[in-house]
């Protein structure tokens, strides 16, 4: 299973399903404009529903258990990110991890034995850090509605 199989999956797990779609799904969202952005998040969900606070849920895609321990060896890799989003899940192949292994507020995302679909092997913790404001989610949904056409 490739990185590009788990990110069509986490695209059909946000796909809209009704006129106007739950999520906004983005790929490899980098840590600023610059050139050198330094670090890159490989997918990001931002919730469209007032009801659910749009909330903002970020992802790290994981094939291999080498790879894994390099992600846990450095914890401020995806930590640059835990201030933009309010989850933090790591995506993976069947089997590659076990939620324990995990820091305590990682959810885990696994893919199906047929590969079709995502399963919640461990439903992650609210990080509590975000720096972005009910007001400021609220402005960027507007625009993103626009962007999507919904």
């Amino acid at each position: 299973m490739t990185a590009a199989d788990l990110k069509a999956m986490l695209r059909r797990h946000h796909a809209p399903v009704r006129s106007i779609p739950k999520w906004v799904y983005m790929e490899e969202i980098r840590r600023n404009v610059s050139y050198d952005a330094g670090r890159t998040l490989d997918a990001m969900a931002i919730c469209m529903w007032s009801s659910k606070k749009h909330a903002i849920h970020g992802y790290e895609i994981k094939v291999s258990r080498k790879d894994f321990k390099r992600e846990l060896a450095d914890p401020d890799k995806a930590g640059v990110f835990y201030q933009w989003v309010d989850r933090f899940y790591l995506v993976t192949p069947p089997d590659l991890v076990k939620p324990e292994e995990l820091p305590p507020y990682w959810g885990l995302l696994e893919a199906s034995p047929t590969g079709r679909f995502l399963l919640t092997k461990r439903q992650a913790r609210t990080i509590g850090q975000s720096v972005i404001s009910i007001e400021e989610r609220e402005r960027l949904v507007c625009m993103l509605r626009g962007a999507v056409r919904c």
